[in-house]
């Protein structure tokens, strides 16, 4: 008899099943991974455009902003996004303010808020 190197067919079928079958769940790995990150980038971006509303706030002193809730906005330059800006009494000279920044993820609403008191300012 002569020694044969090589694979037999039922050596090589053997393999690309059990290879399959360890590459199925390694797919789905990745799927998850790229919800996350997208997950992650959306709501990194409305973390940023809630400070950005929450500084304009600011800088502004609040003027012309009662208590209560302002009507949901768009934001410019951002389709998917939009806020809410809610104003509480906190005291004497004192308001809280609530900034709610809303935005699509996989057909789900989601929202991320910024809470912070601020002073009354005269000028």
């Amino acid at each position: 008899m002569r020694n044969q190197q090589g694979f037999t067919l039922l050596e090589i079928v053997v393999s690309i099943v059990i290879l399959g079958i360890a590459l199925v769940p390694m797919l789905g790995m990745f799927s998850t991974a790229h919800f996350s990150l997208k997950h992650g980038n959306s709501s990194t971006e409305a973390v940023g455009l809630a400070q950005e509303i929450m500084e304009d706030l600011k800088l502004q002193h609040l003027k012309g902003i009662g208590l209560g809730s302002s009507p949901r906005q768009a934001i410019a330059g951002h389709p998917d996004y939009s806020y809410e800006v809610h104003v509480n009494s906190a005291g004497s000279r004192l308001k809280q303010v609530k900034v709610t920044v809303y935005y699509n993820l996989a057909g789900q609403e989601r929202s991320i808020s910024l809470l912070t008191k601020m002073g009354e300012w005269y000028d």
